[in-house]
């Protein structure tokens, strides 16, 4: 079964918080929850805004 592109973006997202957590028993703080969550919504605008960039070339 193929994956949404949510599904794929909230897997990524959950992997990169296993990562961070998976050393020890460490947590975040929250400047740090923060700011990951700034880059991660970044890089998702990103992603989102190529994407309709390709649509609309598409459609020309």
């Amino acid at each position: 079964m193929l994956k949404s592109n949510n599904e794929k973006i909230y897997k990524t997202v959950c992997d990169v918080l296993a990562k961070r957590l998976k050393g020890g028993k460490r947590s975040w703080s929250k400047i740090g929850a923060n700011n990951i969550a700034k880059i991660l919504s970044a890089k998702l605008k990103l992603i989102i805004r190529f994407k309709v960039l390709l649509i609309v070339i598409s459609m020309r």
